[in-house]
């Protein structure tokens, strides 16, 4: 095989292994968001919609199992760490590596993985 294949094979295995690693999580606060990574203990990513009185809506993501247990308790207790009130309120959790990002964001990591395996067979 030649160094371009061995490379390319470690690229790829260093990008689809994860091995030790705890669960990542996007990590946003309404309008403080920014690409900011947390690492997991509890293995939940969550996000959390909520729609203001004044129709404004915002976004919360992280990682927090108080948030997890089901989407009622998770909007209750939101609204009670920032003690407003929330016209609506829509939560989900996942238990992946950055599930709780925007699905460009995978789309592109697919993409990445797969120029890797072209790579490697044209290597």
């Amino acid at each position: 095989m030649s160094c371009k294949k061995y490379f390319v094979l470690a690229m790829l295995l260093l990008t689809v292994l994860k091995m030790g690693t705890a669960l990542k999580c996007r990590h946003c606060y309404a309008s403080h968001c920014t690409a900011t990574t947390v690492e997991c203990p509890t293995g939940q990513c969550y996000t959390l919609t909520i729609t203001r009185s004044n129709d404004e809506s915002e976004v919360y993501k992280g990682c927090n199992v108080a948030y997890c247990r089901d989407e009622a308790t998770a909007c209750q207790r939101l609204q009670l760490d920032t003690g407003q009130f929330f016209k609506t309120c829509h939560g989900s959790c996942c238990s992946t590596d950055f599930c709780n990002t925007a699905k460009e964001f995978m789309a592109v990591k697919a993409f990445i993985c797969l120029m890797a395996i072209v790579g490697y067979f044209l290597a």
